[in-house]
């Protein structure tokens, strides 16, 4: 075999992947060695302790070599020889080489010749052997042979350091799934509901439902994100959405829950979320992170839960161009200004001025508008004055569990003190 046809076998083995796909490439390539130097038995073999374990073993017909998961001392070995020093790598005919020619381990596996290299773990450090054999002399061993031997011990050392990242990430997956399972079924996850309030007065007409997990190490869209990437999004965000609507079976639950389900989960199972619940009584909140691919099948699906009252939410609307899709594209029935249009809205005229455009949109379109993230009793004023009649925020009420008709809203009186303390009037927006 030409060394052209071995770098095919390099670029081959490239995109083997897997524990199967890793077995491959190396029994492939250890295969292709032995012929290509022409030697009748090779292997690898990993050191454990003061044994040589044999990985993989390839041989020529007619003869055999060490069973894969066979081990020998490595005192009685080449290979302790080889890294010492005291032993050539490469090694035509054992006969001629006092080092080789009276060890039990030549006349017991019959070596009339030898060729060696070590195999190195992800810091370098010999944690292993590629060697090959012949029971008689191979006076064509050259310079070349170990160079190739060595080229071939590189990437097997890659193909080998490859592997461990695979099973690595592999071990990281199952224990992220696992982690989301428990999720799904409660474990480390609970429901807590924001009011959303009139601004003029502090009376609760809904909440927001809201996902809050005990393990803090991801944010709660860091842990939708992570079921997602394990295959499990839809599974959280159904049992999310069960625990949300759960409230809506309490004498005291809140006149309306809103809650996130990402377009997929919508078009998929619905019909499921909301059986046995008045869909008048749910708001169904869309992000601006939450792509349409199809936005006619999406419209088809909520068509007759939109008849039967329920109500559509772009939330984040002014944060991005998805949200504007979103609000062209499903004309919803009511639209969440963004946080990030919210704060500060009383000092920045640019803000006021988006924030003025879409109440004007609204009214126009006869939409609701909730500002979300209010966090100052100076940006409830400014708001009231643009238009906004309902709104969000740790001002006005914090996430908790649903504790009655009152759970987390605002102290009625303090609103109103909070409008009465602050009118401020809005001019026109400055440009230079």
């Amino acid at each position: 075999m030409s060394g052209s046809e071995l770098d095919d076998q390099f670029a081959s083995v490239e995109n083997l992947s897997g524990p199967d796909g890793y077995e491959e490439a190396c029994g492939r390539l250890l295969q292709v060695l032995r012929r290509q130097v022409g030697m009748q038995v090779g292997w690898t073999s990993e050191f454990v302790g003061t044994q040589q374990v044999f990985r993989f073993v390839d041989a020529e017909d007619g003869h055999t070599g060490p069973q894969v998961g066979a081990s020998t001392p490595l005192n009685d070995a080449y290979c302790a020889r080889v890294l010492q020093g005291t032993m050539p790598a490469l090694i035509p005919n054992t006969h001629d080489e006092p080092t080789a020619i009276w060890l039990d381990v030549t006349l017991n596996l019959s070596i009339g010749s030898y060729l060696g290299v070590p195999l190195h773990d992800v810091a370098g450090v010999p944690n292993g052997m590629l060697c090959l054999v012949s029971s008689g002399p191979a006076p064509y061993l050259d310079d070349h042979s170990l160079s190739t031997a060595r080229l071939v011990a590189q990437v097997l050392d890659d193909l080998h350091h490859r592997s461990l990242g695979e099973v690595a990430a592999r071990e990281r997956a199952a224990r992220l799934r696992s982690q989301v399972e428990d999720v799904c079924a409660g474990v480390g996850r609970r429901t807590v509901f924001q009011p959303v309030v009139t601004l003029t007065g502090g009376d609760v007409v809904g909440a927001e439902a809201l996902t809050r997990f005990d393990d803090t190490s991801r944010n709660p869209a860091g842990w939708f994100a992570a079921a997602h990437a394990s295959g499990l999004g839809p599974e959280l965000e159904l049992a999310t959405a069960r625990d949300a609507l759960d409230v809506l079976s309490r004498p005291d639950g809140p006149a309306a829950v809103g809650m996130n389900l990402s377009p997929d989960v919508i078009t998929s199972n619905l019909a499921d979320v909301l059986r046995d619940v008045d869909p008048a009584r749910v708001v169904l909140e869309l992000t601006e992170h939450a792509p349409v691919r199809d936005y006619e099948r999406l419209l088809a699906v909520l068509a007759p839960f939109r008849r039967a009252g329920l109500r559509v939410a772009v939330d984040d609307a002014g944060a991005g161009y998805a949200s504007m899709s979103h609000v062209l594209q499903l004309r919803p029935d009511i639209l969440k200004i963004d946080m990030s249009l919210v704060r500060n809205v009383d000092a920045d005229p640019i803000r006021r001025a988006l924030v003025g455009a879409l109440v004007r949109f609204a009214g126009e379109t006869g939409t609701h508008v909730v500002a979300e993230g209010i966090e100052t009793a100076a940006e409830v004023a400014t708001l009231v004055e643009l238009g906004v009649r309902l709104g969000q925020g740790y001002l006005l009420g914090r996430p908790r569990p649903w504790a009655g008709s009152g759970s987390g809203s605002p102290d009625v009186a303090l609103v109103q003190a909070i409008l009465r303390r602050r009118r401020p009037t809005v001019g026109p927006v400055r440009t230079r």
